[in-house]
């Protein structure tokens, strides 16, 4: 780094000890000084761009002289300092040829201090000399000439008596804009705002800045501050957060420095009889958090997260803008404060509908993430930043649907759907309970969550729909008006086991429950049929009247049971057994089909990816 040189504009000289204050440029550049006790008429000092070059003209008539090296074609900047180090020199800097003809003079006009540029036309040691322009001199016309290469950018307050350099943040939801004035030599491109303040560590919030970002070649820019982290619980009327400094860097540059905000024009505007501006005020930006404000407009998405249909490059959806205060009437500025790789956001503002266009840069590399949008504005002096986050995403590649054809044979028939997403790249996700289901003909079927249960004969077609995907598979219906009656073992059985009542727990123990035993899980059917038929004097079922039967209401408490409640009406077991019971609680016939085997879908291994990872 760099070693910080400072240059003192008063000198006490010969007087008395004294405690005192005075002002110091301070730089990171090299200060040349040009000394008295070495000064003559011929005498030069050795200097190189960028410097900063400083003396004193110490009587009248006093002349200092530097000598530069400079190479051809190289832009220089040459600004002279005086007022703002409270001298009263009107500093007048002239640049020699080596032969002793001058190629360039700062300029008399109504500026502060006095500026010119200049651009070398060889190689050669050139003579910058420094003289007042009324020949005046004294111990306090002290100076510091800067000399600049290209490659500079500075930027300051607007030199407008209604700019501001005090600034309040109303919450955690405050914001407020600074306007900047770009001043470039040299450097056309992309310059990056920064905040940064000496004593963070005692702040109670972190700055940060929204559009931090100067477009290449910009002048005018605006930034909005706002305060990250803040809680609302804890804040005072006023909370002084700090004097913070703002700086500005050229990006285009591998050795670029950042340059102070500088707020003197703004002062001299304020203060014009004010001949020297206080030097510690330059830059100076005061902020401070107070209680959070009303809110005076909010905004809604029209569709939390966006799905990129596959091939898809672009994608526009709307955020409605609500106007809580209806004497608020201007469009708030919108920023993107996050990201999603690969994805690119732009807002623009159609009365009070915003519309957002979200462009991928690689419409065959899959997207996933939040984007957060901010939008901004100022209403009676208070700013206030709303969020949008909008969840991105690709949309599946297809949808894999178990079975991929509907076929129910009778009226109490009924298929399961599985529905799975796949992914651009490969990955899967099960979306059986998020999608929507859509029968063409409501008269042939219809879907009870993601079960398809029959309505009438005939074929249908079945859309279903997930993640901004869809599909269509075929539904036959035949024999809705026939119902089959209930088996034993592939129906009755299955019920109870269902509702855990041969369960080890239950009645499924070696010695059964309050009298009544089954076997364990419907492994022996024969004990079952004696359990359910002939114990009891055949009381657990009564064809005649199938719900008085003991076998439905024990479970449903009508009856006292031991284990509780065990089934409700609306169960599919309950109706399964109602209708064995009323059929005659017959037995299965000895060539009555047999399950052979249990077949599960998905079949194969599949790995899921949190948080989508339940099948």
């Amino acid at each position: 780094a760099k070693p910080i040189e400072a240059l003192s504009p008063v000198t006490i000289g010969n007087a008395p000890a004294m405690r005192t204050w005075s002002d110091l440029l301070v730089t990171t550049l090299p200060v040349i000084v040009e000394t008295e006790a070495a000064e003559s008429p011929t005498t030069t000092v050795g200097a190189n761009a960028p410097c900063y070059l400083a003396g004193r003209l110490q009587s009248v008539g006093d002349v200092d002289r530097f000598t530069m090296a400079l190479k051809a074609g190289g832009p220089l900047r040459i600004t002279a300092i005086s007022s703002s180090l409270a001298s009263p020199a009107l500093l007048k800097v002239k640049l020699f040829h080596p032969d002793g003809r001058m190629l360039a003079e700062s300029p008399v006009n109504e500026a502060s201090e006095w500026r010119f540029e200049f651009t070398p036309p060889e190689d050669a040691s050139y003579v910058l000399q420094v003289e007042e322009l009324l020949q005046r001199g004294a111990a306090d016309f002290t100076y510091a000439v800067k000399v600049e290469t290209a490659g500079v950018v500075t930027a300051s307050l607007k030199a407008d008596a209604n700019a501001r350099d005090r600034f309040v943040l109303y919450g955690a939801a405050g914001v407020f804009p600074v306007d900047l004035q770009l001043e470039r030599f040299g450097y056309e491109g992309v310059v990056q705002v920064e905040v940064s303040s000496p004593s963070s560590a005692n702040l109670p919030s972190t700055i940060k800045l929204l559009n931090p970002v100067v477009p290449a070649g910009a002048k005018e820019h605006r930034v909005w501050v706002y305060a990250a982290g803040t809680g609302e619980g804890n804040l005072d009327e006023t909370n002084p957060i700090g004097q913070w400094q703002w700086l500005v860097r050229p990006v285009d540059q591998s050795a670029s420095q950042a340059t102070p905000l500088s707020t003197r024009g703004l002062w001299r505007v304020r203060q014009p009889t004010v001949p020297y501006p206080a030097m510690w005020r330059d830059g100076l930006v005061l902020m401070s958090l107070a209680k959070a404000s009303d809110p005076f407009f909010k905004l809604t998405p029209s569709e939390p997260v966006v799905r990129f249909a596959a091939g898809a490059k672009q994608h526009t959806t709307q955020v409605k803008l609500e106007r809580i205060n209806p004497e608020f009437k201007d469009a708030p500025q919108w920023h993107t404060t996050a990201n999603v790789p690969n994805v690119n956001a732009t807002v623009t503002m159609e009365g009070d509908v915003a519309k957002v266009l979200l462009e991928r840069l690689d419409e065959k590399t899959p997207v996933s993430g939040t984007i957060e949008l901010s939008a901004v504005a100022e209403f009676g002096g208070k700013g206030r930043r709303e969020i949008i986050r909008l969840g991105i995403e690709s949309a599946p590649e297809r949808l894999d649907v178990f079975p991929a054809e509907v076929a129910l044979n009778h009226a109490q028939d009924q298929v399961q759907l599985v529905v799975t997403a796949v992914l651009p790249g490969g990955e899967i996700r099960e979306v059986t309970r998020l999608a929507t289901y859509s029968v063409s003909d409501e008269k042939i079927a219809a879907v009870a969550g993601s079960r398809v249960v029959p309505r009438g004969d005939g074929a249908a077609a079945l859309k279903i729909s997930a993640l901004g995907t869809e599909v269509s598979i075929p539904i036959k219906v035949q024999n809705a008006g026939s119902i089959r009656p209930v088996g034993f073992e592939t129906g009755a059985m299955v019920a109870l086991s269902k509702q855990n009542c041969s369960s080890g727990a239950c009645h499924g123990s070696p010695s059964g429950k309050g009298g009544f035993r089954l076997s364990l899980r419907a492994f022996d059917p024969v004990l079952d049929q004696l359990t359910l038929l002939r114990e009891e004097n055949g009381r657990r079922v009564n064809s005649l009247d199938p719900e008085e039967s003991l076998l439905l209401t024990k479970p449903l408490m009508k009856v006292v049971h031991g284990g509780g409640v065990q089934i409700r009406k609306e169960d599919a077991a309950y109706k399964v057994l109602r209708q064995w019971i009323s059929e005659g609680a017959k037995l299965d016939p000895p060539d009555a089909p047999r399950v052979s085997r249990l077949e599960i879908y998905p079949s194969g291994k599949r790995v899921l990816r949190a948080p989508n990872d339940s099948q």
